[in-house]
């Protein structure tokens, strides 16, 4: 049987966070089938990228824990390219560009 990816982008830099936000709780109420994966990508001015693994669950409280961990792994890797950033010389300057969700380095 195949198994399916399904992407979805939530765009809520706007007045419709709150919107994405409930968005998300519907989604995690959905029975999802081991064939079907749900990928979605928060933007909103608290979560900016924000990548979730939709699985089954139905409060809140499940989600609220999933961006908070989330927003702390992306505030990590923006801590790790800062320290990498400093400890460069400065004759070998080191640049970085958050793109798409995805972080790139060039020494």
């Amino acid at each position: 049987m195949a198994h399916w990816l399904v992407m979805i982008y939530l765009a809520g830099n706007n007045n419709l966070s709150e919107e994405c936000v409930f968005a998300l709780t519907e989604m995690k109420k959905a029975a999802l089938s081991e064939n079907v994966t749900v990928m979605a990508q928060l933007d909103t001015s608290v979560h900016r990228h924000t990548p979730l693994r939709i699985k089954h669950g139905n409060t809140f409280g499940e989600l609220n824990r999933e961006l908070k961990a989330a927003r702390k792994r992306q505030e990590a890797l923006f801590e790790a390219a800062n320290r990498k950033a400093k400890a460069a010389s400065a004759s070998r300057p080191v640049r970085w560009w958050w793109r798409r969700g995805h972080l790139l380095i060039a020494a």
